[in-house]
């Protein structure tokens, strides 16, 4: 069988946009700026980060940092001219010590079809079959402690067919099939256009050439989806763990030289259609994008390279393909950032969804509650009962058939008996969360999309509440089913939030128990002087009363306590003023009926 793409980990907020570390195993320096670069990453969207590990765990440290911030490491273990060969028991202790903080993609190999990354410089004639066979081992070891192998990238212009094939009769598909194992690449293009080789400049010297045939292009991950399709009968994720251009390139004299500002130009581009907000239609109508095959599958980029002597590496040779340098950095840094980035969009484009018309509102806060949600470990944690609060007052969880291929939170936020714009929804897994305005329209006020299971980290790594004011809790939210609580599978939940007054909470007091009470409190301390009394001309009863046009003061400010609480009044000729302390902007007025005694003519 073959699974989903949201079968497969991903980051919590994933934009698929990557970049590659430095080029070298150890990360001592970086980790020494760890802040500065967390904030670069953060600020121009990247979600995806590739590295490498000399394989004793010379990575752990990074990984665990990365992970804490919301981004997916994928992690090379590094062997030197790693042809003929596979990795052994130290890799296969990292690899658990990896898996165990939170890694999932590893890679083990490196362009195998280069004679630099084999013993002595030398290919041999069947070295498809030995990589293959080689790989078999590697992936042995790496999922029998739950992390995800990568085929091996090959280099850049690469022919994919007889490679794939190759992997097949070794017997790769045991792995692709269940999960297990997934597709590197490494995605250059050098100064060629993005439309490449579709372009008019490559058509006129060669008509009709296309990806398969010409594969050094951003396209490539197009072409090695489908050939992949078409040897092993599906789909598995493209990660590029490689790839992007640099300044100075001009592999092909047809096309300038690649600038920093073209450089820039088209990262944006592919940034913009790694969340799904640009497409591509070929010549022959094949449109491509990540909201449809087999373009979901296209996971992440992996541009080269974010920094070499800034993050330690004293070999020069990269100096000029790193985004930050030295005394500089590179325009696309700028470019990102001004971009933004939001989570990669699911399903179809958004012109195509049909407008759902706003919910019913729920005329009872009564809790209407999911059996099955007990299953699953969901739990409801309630908000201070003794605030008004948004309770949760439906919950329901929604199968793999119901869902019908969504996987996310719905949630709706009801206030005054309608949607509570004003208000925001906080999505959250260990360490982080992710806060969401409402939508003033569709059929849920914000949601969210989930790639966790439900058994990621005991009860579930998903909760969600109203940010913005008091709020029910709820947690344990993931994907997958009771009996299958660590699988991936589609499915999805809603919550409806609505406002409620504090619970157990007495009725508010009546007006008139309140005067009543100052009468009686104000005749208990009445003068025997009668009338004389002090003017208090900053009272706030004596304001309301002087802008209400209530009379002359028939008692000072009295102070009395009703039911707990505590309150100032005073009595007037035509009414009584009372405030609950210390709410002075809320006044209560009640008029005092013409001829009724007041509290100092009973005495």
């Amino acid at each position: 069988m073959s699974l989903k793409p949201t079968d497969y980990p991903r980051p919590p907020q994933d934009t698929g946009r990557g970049i590659h570390w430095s080029a070298i195993p150890y990360h001592g320096k970086a980790l020494s700026d760890i802040d500065f670069w967390l904030g670069e990453l953060k600020a121009m969207g990247f979600t995806w980060v590739k590295l490498l590990d000399d394989g004793g765990g010379s990575s752990l440290e990074l990984c665990k940092v990365l992970l804490e911030n919301g981004i997916m490491p994928v992690v090379r273990l590094y062997r030197y001219q790693p042809n003929p060969g596979h990795i052994g028991g130290r890799e296969d202790q990292t690899v658990g010590k990896l898996v165990e903080i939170g890694v999932r993609y590893f890679e083990t190999n490196n362009e195998p079809n280069l004679a630099v990354e084999w013993k002595d410089g030398r290919i041999p004639p069947d070295w498809m079959k030995i990589v293959a066979e080689n790989f078999i081992i590697d992936a042995n070891i790496v999922t029998k402690h739950g992390g995800i192998i990568l085929m091996p990238a090959m280099s850049p212009g690469s022919q994919f067919r007889k490679y794939l094939e190759t992997f097949k009769e070794a017997g790769a598909d045991e792995f692709f099939s269940s999960g297990k194992a997934a597709i590197a690449h490494h995605n250059y293009w050098g100064n060629h256009p993005l439309n490449y080789p579709y372009d008019e400049v490559n058509q006129k010297e060669h008509p009709g050439a296309t990806v398969f045939e010409d594969s050094y292009c951003w396209l490539s991950w197009y072409a090695l989806l489908e050939d992949f399709r078409k040897v092993f009968g599906y789909y598995v994720p493209v990660l590029e763990t490689e790839g992007g251009l640099w300044p100075g390139q001009r592999d092909d004299n047809r096309y300038p030289e690649t600038t920093p500002e073209s450089m820039a130009e088209q990262l944006t581009f592919v940034a913009k259609f790694m969340q799904g907000d640009e497409k591509v239609v070929l010549p022959d109508g094949t449109e491509l994008s990540v909201l449809k095959e087999p373009g979901t599958y296209y996971f992440c980029t992996g541009w080269w390279l974010i920094a070499n002597e800034l993050m330690g590496h004293t070999d020069t040779a990269w100096s000029s393909h790193a985004w930050y340098q030295l005394d500089k950095h590179l325009p696309v840094v700028d470019a990102l950032k001004a971009l933004g980035s939001h989570p990669r969009k699911e399903g179809v484009p958004e012109e195509e969804v049909e407008p759902e018309p706003q919910p019913e509102v729920e005329p009872t806060p009564t809790l209407q509650w999911d059996p099955r949600l007990d299953d699953l470990g969901v739990k409801l944690v309630k908000g201070d009962v003794s605030k008004p609060r948004f309770a949760l007052v439906e919950a329901r969880w929604y199968d793999e058939q119901e869902s019908q291929g969504r996987h996310h939170i719905f949630v709706e936020v009801i206030k005054d008996g309608k949607r509570a714009l004003d208000q925001q929804v906080a999505f959250g897994w260990p360490d982080n969360c992710y806060v969401k305005g409402l939508s003033p329209t569709g059929k849920y006020a914000a949601d969210f999309p989930m790639y966790a299971p439900i058994g990621t980290i005991g009860a579930g790594p998903y909760w969600v509440k109203v940010f913005t004011a008091e709020s029910d809790k709820v947690e344990g939210l993931g994907l997958g089913t009771p009996e299958t609580p660590h699988l991936a599978i589609h499915t999805s939940f809603s919550l409806k939030f609505q406002w409620v007054e504090a619970e157990g909470a007495p009725p508010p007091p009546k007006p008139e128990e309140l005067a009543q009470t100052l009468w009686e409190t104000a005749k208990a301390s009445a003068s025997p002087h009668g009338l004389i009394m002090p003017l208090n001309k900053e009272a706030p009863t004596f304001k309301v009363a002087q802008e209400q046009g209530l009379g002359f003061r028939l008692s000072p400010e009295v102070e009395f306590t009703f039911k707990d609480k505590k309150y100032l009044g005073q009595i007037f000729e035509q009414g009584y003023v009372i405030f609950e302390v210390p709410k002075w902007d809320e006044p209560i007025i009640l008029p005092r009926e013409e001829g009724s005694p007041h509290p100092w003519e009973t005495l």
